[in-house]
């Protein structure tokens, strides 16, 4: 997870855990910068099936991604 942080760029963040029977670790990017990284690596790597008709979606209604819908 840390090497993913690195890789977006973001290595300034933690890797967050949420305990319970089976630990769930995740990730937030909260700035515009780390999104359109994620947003871009997406289109050079896409999803399938309904995570991509999810990430369609968001990009429809985000006014801070609108200039990279002309991917989608």
């Amino acid at each position: 997870m840390q090497a993913i942080l690195y890789f977006l760029g973001q290595g300034h963040l933690q890797v967050q855990v949420k305990k319970g029977v089976n630990p769930f670790y995740f990730i937030e990017l909260a700035n515009i910068k780390g999104v359109e990284t994620v947003v871009k690596h997406l289109v050079q790597h896409p999803l399938q099936g309904y995570k991509y008709y999810q990430l369609a979606i968001v990009m429809k209604d985000s006014k801070a991604l609108s200039n990279l819908r002309h991917h989608f």
